[in-house]
C-alpha cells in the first residue's frame, strides 16, 4: 500500500467514525503519512570519547540532517535506516 492509499483509506474510514477523539487521531495519522520524509545518511566520525583507552572514537557515526552522533558506525548502518535523533530517512547502508 502506497502513502497515498494509505492516506485515501483513512480519509474514508474517518468520514465513518463518530467520535471526535479519534477522528483526530485519524487527522494526526493522515498528517503524519502527508509530510515530508527528510533524507539522510550516515557520516563517518572522529570523536573525543574520555571513556576509550585512547580516548578518540573512530568508529562513530553523524547524522547529516542533526548532527546525532552515534558512537558506531557499523551498527548505525547496519541496523539503522533512520536516525532516532530526527526520524530522517538514511540512504546506503545494509538496512536500506
Amino acid at each position: 500500500m502506497t502513502r497515498e492509499e494509505a492516506i485515501k483509506h483513512l480519509e474514508e474510514w474517518k468520514e465513518c467514525i463518530s467520535s471526535a477523539y479519534r477522528r483526530q487521531v485519524i487527522d494526526m495519522a493522515i498528517e503524519a503519512l502527508s509530510a515530508d520524509v527528510l533524507q539522510g545518511e550516515w557520516l563517518q566520525r572522529e570523536i573525543i570519547d574520555d571513556d576509550m583507552e585512547c580516548g578518540v572514537n573512530d568508529d562513530a557515526t553523524e547524522c547529516s540532517v542533526c548532527g546525532y552522533v552515534f558512537d558506531s558506525h557499523y551498527w548505525a548502518k547496519t541496523y539503522f535506516n533512520y536516525c532516532p535523533n530526527c526520524g530522517a530517512k538514511m540512504k546506503g547502508g545494509d538496512s536500506e
